[in-house]
Order: structure tokens, then sequence, then C-alpha cells
């Protein structure tokens, strides 16, 4: 197995996860380099910051300021070294695998004799007006129970527990408000610690409870080797009794040898891959870990099932317009959890007209407001993988509720084609597209015109296609399945009738009076991943597609063209500089739909496998900083000429696409079908690459192609040996 852990490992990442809820990954933090969690967490969706701070004092009790001077990351840890007079602090932090962040700190004197120094660890949780519930020490930790706010204005009591080990002394302290910094003499304790620690008191009350409820342990060491070793550990939970019981666990736990174990334990029940390439082998496991780090298993409120928030910050919420794509990478676990979960949490929160929500909190989903996506496709490849009758049989009727929705609320005209009703449904916001239907359709409102949209009509045509697909699972009745298919029929037609201009040589979308827009888009290519393009609409792809003067880019391609009137590679929209711009923007999801697309069509033109090649090492080389293959990244869009990223965001790790499936899919060859395997590599150049521990329908795949030839084994036996890469069928 790859050591996973060491080839990762990077000095300018922070990013820690792996904790059912919790999440340690702030977007600019501020205190990173300062001892402790200071820079906000999150619990869910919900803001935690700050966590703690410690301070090291002297024989006198003076604070001795810490120096930082070196980090070092990897995935399951981040160790920051600091100087100070006479010490040098390591400090190791950790977030989960529960609910719990620690510091593991250990301390080095540079005397020969024995020194005594003090730690105090503390916090200090902000208390607007009624937000305070309950402060105290129990169990040798100190907790605060407070509201705290999350996205789209939610609200959750949650209580941190802050756990020293080995502590002598515990104070809380309410306070008026200050500047909420990790310093030392803000706090009370610059005045209130004494020679014998602190004053094991509980102040929860004055004129008022708003402010700033301070909490603090403290802990005497002697180091008399010249080493002392501590840890301070802080949980957040719903709950106050599960709070302190994790504190409780985590002070007698190894926390950075249990978070290695937790880490190692999920990359290994993954397909474990290898290939000569090194921006393809990083990438592969980095993406893994993006996975793994945005995941949330927590059981609470909405949240019934395992799934996969899109990113960090704001994000970190499980929404539709990504769960197809966590459904496509996370079906190649060896257990379908996650991969089912990323629907049913949606067919579980399902609206009353059919709908399904764009996100899902905790305690509430909008009324309103959806994302297009590819449901259909997604049921099926995450069943060819893990056949569940059990999950079709729950996806289907909810499939079919969402289907009936856009029949009735979305294609008034009964066209075939379906509506986008405002700009952010798509997840495809400023773009000519809107604009050209609506002259105020880059404002965030509903359209005063509709758009008869290309991708959310390929969506229902896939949805049709799979709900007869799974109907004839399910043993539906004969006509059901015929209706199904006939309504798919009737889409296809009506794309091909109306959204194909023939003098272009282009797909587009259309008006509500079925006029076609005339603008080219990268969604344009989105019917050659389909059945719906023909051998008749190859030359759109030579035309446009791989045009240096429209998309193919130095890192294709812009979700717009060059010749967009709108198009700017720089991420600004009528000259602001905005978040989210889809106007000349690449971004790693169109790029997914794009490898995808080239691929359908070398099934119309063998030629094109080539140029599928091209375009996946190019698409997967953009996401890394400078060319630097040790320092990988996932960000929302990028410069389509110098591959500069969104940084000012901060959104790194943006679940928002799909590489490890494409590389399983196209570079290592596993395509599954429904009634077989096919294993058929792209011609990627590569000197080796090896890909084992596959799980299909309960059966191993292994996969080699090296020096002595390519092989592939199944269960552990060889069932195919030759000089060079071939099409293999399996019959599984």
């Amino acid at each position: 197995m790859t050591d996973v852990l060491a080839l990762l490992r990077r000095d300018d990442k922070w990013f820690l996860g792996q904790a059912p809820g919790l999440l340690f990954a702030p977007p600019a933090p501020v205190w990173l380099e300062h001892p402790g969690f200071w820079d906000a967490a999150h619990y869910l969706h919900f803001i935690v910051e700050p966590l703690f701070t410690y301070t090291l004092l002297d024989e006198a009790l003076r604070p001795l300021p810490l120096r930082f001077v070196h980090k070092e990351w990897r995935p399951d840890r981040l160790v920051l070294t600091f100087e100070t007079t006479g010490f040098t602090v390591q400090e190791t932090r950790t977030c989960g695998p529960s609910d719990v962040v620690a510091s593991t700190i250990k301390i080095n004197s540079h005397d020969t004799h024995p020194r005594h120094v003090t730690l105090l660890a503390w916090t200090a949780q902000p208390l607007p007006e009624d937000a305070f519930k309950d402060a105290g020490y129990k169990h040798s930790s100190v907790f605060i129970r407070r509201e705290v706010t999350g996205y789209r204005n939610t609200r959750m009591l949650l209580t941190t527990a802050l756990g020293l080990k080995n502590a002598r002394s515990h104070n809380v302290q309410l306070s008026e408000a200050t500047a909420n910094q990790p310093h030392f003499h803000l706090s009370p304790y610059y005045e209130t610690l004494g020679p014998h620690g602190l004053n094991n008191t509980i102040s929860t009350t004055g004129v008022n409870q708003t402010g700033m409820m301070y909490a603090a342990l403290e802990c005497p060491l002697v180091l008399t080797n010249g080493t002392a070793q501590c840890m301070v550990v802080a949980a957040v939970a719903p709950d106050t009794s599960a709070a302190l019981s994790l504190v409780k666990d985590a002070l007698h736990t190894d926390m950075p040898a249990q978070s290695e174990a937790a880490w190692r334990a999920f990359f290994a029940s993954v397909p474990q891959f290898e290939c000569s390439d090194p921006y393809i082998n990083t990438y592969y496991w980095y993406r893994w870990f993006g996975l793994r780090l945005n995941m949330i298993t927590t059981k609470l409120g909405r949240y019934g099932l395992p799934a996969v928030a899109e990113g960090i910050g704001s994000f970190r919420v499980p929404i539709s317009y990504s769960a197809q794509c966590h459904m496509l990478e996370t079906r190649w676990m060896h257990t379908p959890d996650v991969a089912q979960g990323s629907f049913l949490n949606f067919a579980r929160n399902q609206r009353d007209d059919g709908s399904f929500p764009g996100h899902i909190h905790t305690d509430f989903v909008a009324g309103q407001g959806i994302y297009h996506a590819d449901w259909g496709a997604r049921l099926l490849d995450v069943h060819h993988v893990h056949p569940d009758h059990t999950f079709l049989e729950e996806a289907y009727p909810a499939l079919e509720a969402y289907v009936q929705y856009f029949y009735q609320e979305r294609d008034p005209q009964h066209s075939g084609l379906y509506d986008h009703v405002n700009q952010w449904e798509s997840g495809q916001e400023y773009m000519s597209r809107y604009v050209w239907v609506d002259a105020e359709g880059d404002e965030w409102k509903p359209m005063k015109r509709r758009l008869k949209g290309l991708d959310s009509s390929i969506y229902i045509y896939r949805i049709e296609k799979a709900l007869a697909e799974i109907a004839c699972l399910l043993n539906k009745p004969a006509d059901e399945i015929t209706t199904w298919r006939k309504h798919a029929q009737r889409t296809k037609n009506a794309i091909l009738t109306h959204c194909w201009d023939n003098e272009k040589q282009a797909f587009m979308d259309a008006s509500p009076e079925l006029e076609r827009s005339g603008l080219v888009l990268a969604l344009s290519f989105y019917p050659f991943f389909t059945d719906i393009a023909t051998h008749e609409h190859l030359p759109s792809l030579d035309r446009y597609l791989f045009n240096p003067d429209e998309f193919w880019t130095k890192y294709p391609v812009p979700a717009s063209p060059k010749t967009d009137p709108y198009y700017s590679p720089t991420p600004n929209w009528k000259g602001k500089r905005t978040n989210c711009p889809w106007n000349g923007r690449t971004w790693p999801m169109t790029n997914s739909h794009i490898a995808e697309a080239i691929v359908g069509a070398s099934r119309l033109n063998s030629g094109y496998r080539h140029k599928a090649v091209t375009f996946i090492q190019s698409f997967i080389k953009t996401l890394f900083f400078d060319g630097d293959v040790t320092r990988p990244n996932a960000f929302e869009h990028y410069n389509p000429d110098t591959g500069k990223a969104s940084v000012y965001r901060g959104i790194d790790d943006y679940q928002h696409s799909w590489v490890v499936d494409l590389i399983i899919k196209y570079v290592t060859g596993v395509q599954p079908h429904a009634q077989h395997v096919i294993i058929d590599p792209l011609p990627f150049k590569l000197e080796f690459f090896s890909l084992t521990d596959v799980r299909i329908r309960g059966q191993r795949i292994d996969i080699h192609k090296d020096a002595h030839g390519f092989r592939v084994s199944l269960n552990k036996t060889q069932v195919h040996s030759s000089a060079d890469v071939e099409v293999v069928r399996l019959a599984i």
C-alpha cells in the first residue's frame, strides 16, 4: 500500500478533519501560527470560534511568548514548532476521529537544570444576547454551553468542553466583551492566576449574561530531564454530557496515534492505486483525502445517513449539485454507505412537490430552490458497483416524484425541455445564457423569462432512462417501463430538434418560445456523454472544444468560450470580481463533464481517445499550485490561461467534481456496466500503473501494467495476461 500520509506531507496546509461533525479548516486563518485552535472550527454547518489556546508561563508566572518556527502537515496531523527563551515547544494538532480537537504538546528545555513551568489552557466564548445557557466544571473539565450561529441564519445549542491532562485547578469567568484574541494579558487570568493555580470558582452571573465567557484549566509541569509533555483537548457536541464524555476519553488516548490509525484505515478502504505519472498518482490520493475531510457521518436532525459536504466554510452541508459527484466517487469505497447516503439524504428530505432541496441543514430545508443534477445516471453508477435492490426500491419513488415535479412545474409549454427559473439553480452563475433570456438574469432573483436549459433537459433525459432501467430491475409492470422509455425518447427528440443548431454545429439552450440562444458554452458538449449525440454532431468538437480560439486554453476548458461577449479569464463579471463567475473560468465541475463528453465522443470516433488523455492530464495538472506536484489543491475555479486558482475565496478541498472516478474508469480502465465489467484503459503513456482491491459486486479486481505486460486478476486469480494493454470483459 502507498504510504498516503507520507505522500501528501507538506508545509503549507492546515485543514484537519475526519470527525463525524467537527472540522478545523478555517478558509482564512488569522491565529494559525499561535498555540492551539483559535481560528474558526465548524460543527456541521455551525461556526464554533474559538476552541482554545494555551499559555506557557515560567517560574515567576510570566508568559513565555511562543515564536512560530515551522509547521508540517499531513492528513492526520499538523505539527508546529515554537521557540521561546529557554524552551522549544512542539505541538501536534489533530481533529477526530471523534468530535475532538487535540493539541499534544512536548516541551524541551535548553537548560541543564530542572525547570518549573505552568501550562494554562483557556477559551473565550462570545455571548451575544440570549446566547448563554450554561457553564461550569464537571468531571475534571470546564464547559460552556451556548447558542451558536450557522450558515443561512441557522442556530444550534452546542457545548464546548475543554480538558487538560493532569489539570490542577480551574476557573470559569463571565466578562464583558473585549478583543477576542488568544493573548494572555486580555484574559482574566493575567490577574487571577497565582502560585497555586486558578481559584477553582465558577462565576456566570452579572448585570447581564452577554459578553464573553472564559474558561480555563491549569497544570504545573516539571522538566526534570529537560522534557515535559501534556495534552489539551476540546470537544463539541449538542449535549453537554456527550461533550464531557468525549473529553474524558480523549485525555486517556494517544490522540496523534488514534488519528493516524483512523486515516490509514480509511485509505485502506478504497482501491489502492499507483502509477508513474506523479500528478495523477498524487491527485488520486489527495482526492480521497478531500472526500474524507468533508464527510459528515453524524446522525443528527435531518442528517440520517453519511454523506459528503460540498466543501469547507459555508459549503459544509450536503448540496444537491455536488451530491451527484460524491455518488460517483464514493461508490468505489468498499462499502456503499456514503454513495447511497449522498442520494437518500435528499430523498428523505424531499419536498411535497417532488423537488429535492438545494441544501440540507440539520433542522430545516428551504421551502424552495433546487440544483439541477444528473440523479438517474448516478443511481445506476452506484448500483453497478454495489447492487442493492433495497436501495433502488427507496430511490425509485423519490426519483419518480422528482421528475414529475419537472413535468408539472418546469415545462409549461410541454416542449420536452426543462426550465431554469434563476441563475443559481444550475450551479453556474454569471453567464451570458441568463442575460440572453432576461436582461436582469444575472441578478439574485427569479428571471422574468425562463431558460430552457440544455443541461437540465439532458439530466431529465438521463433520469427517464434510468427510471426505465430501474423499473426493469424492480420488476415493475411492462407498461410502466414503456412509459418511461417513451418519456425519454420525447426528451431526446426535443433536444435534437430545439437545441441543435445545424448552421452553428452546436447544441445550445432555448427560450420559452423554443428559439435557440446562439450561445456555445461548455455545457454545449454535454450531449456527447449521452447517446443523444451521433456522428453528425462530432464536428462541433473540432470547431469549438478543441479550438484554441474558443475553449482549448492552456488550462482547459473555460465554462464560456473566448468569443463569448462576457468572457473573462479573471474572475470578473461586468467589471466586478465575483465569487462564482462562469463567464470564462475553468471549473473542475465543468471539466468532469467535459472529460465524460470526450470519452463519449471517442466511442463514435476512436481518434478522440488521445484527446481524452490529453484533456484529463491537463485537467489534473491544473489542480496543483504552480505545477508543484507536492502541492495539490481543489478550488472552485481557475484561470484558463495561467492556471491560478481562486485562492481569494479560501475554499480549498472543494468537492464539486469527480477525479477519482475519471482515474479509475479511464486511466486504469475499470468501467462497470449492468451485466459485466469492461477493463479498457485509455492510451496514457504510463510506464506502469496498478489498481488493486477494487470491489465490484462483492468480487475483487486487480490490474497491473508494467514492463512485464498487462495483467488482470479476479478474486486474486489471474484471468488475463498480454504484452500490451487490451480490452478485457469480465462477466460479473
